[in-house]
């Protein structure tokens, strides 16, 4: 991933949070593994709106915002008890032409522990994110998009509100 794909994430990241904070009162910090403090989010900052009279989600949350942390390596199991109230994000790099998991598949496997082929060796990735292999889960059937105001939307509902969207323009000019 590269610093441009990894700082655009966190604000993708960030934005969708902060649009469903009604939805994350239990969360009280995200942590990502395998990531770097980036210069628009630092380790421990608290995402929230930082306004003191906040009438809305942060005053009533009981840590007052979300903590973000960064690891630059994999948390261990025992760490991840310790820290059961967080949210853990874990992401992985895979080549954007293939499944991910396929050099497991392939029988391509490196020890190195940053590798798609090592992490599915070691873990339910060929098996879930597979659609050849787990085809009833990993499909447009199961597919939504998250949006800033909307909140959680099927894709066929989302596209037929995208060409609604167009064929109102086109009709205007």
């Amino acid at each position: 991933m590269t610093q441009w794909q990894e700082e655009y994430f966190f604000r993708i990241f960030a934005t969708v949070a902060l649009a469903m904070f009604t939805k994350m009162n239990s969360v009280f910090c995200i942590h990502f593994e395998n990531f770097t403090e980036n210069c628009w989010i630092k380790n421990n900052s608290l995402l929230n709106n930082n306004e003191v009279d906040d009438p809305y989600f942060w005053n009533k949350h009981p840590n007052k915002g979300i903590i973000m942390r960064f690891s630059s390596e994999t948390i261990s199991n025992d760490a991840s008890r310790k820290d059961d109230d967080y949210l853990h994000i874990k992401t992985y790099s895979a080549s954007p032409n293939s499944f991910p998991g396929n050099e497991y598949w392939m029988k391509k496997i490196t020890s190195n522990k940053d590798s798609t082929s090592y992490l599915a060796s070691h873990s339910f990735i060929a098996e879930l994110h597979n659609p050849l292999v787990n085809s009833r889960m990993v499909s447009g059937k199961n597919l939504h998009i998250a949006m800033e105001y909307d909140g959680l939307m099927h894709i066929s509902e989302y596209s037929a509100r995208e060409l609604e969207n167009r064929y109102k323009y086109f009709e205007e000019t």
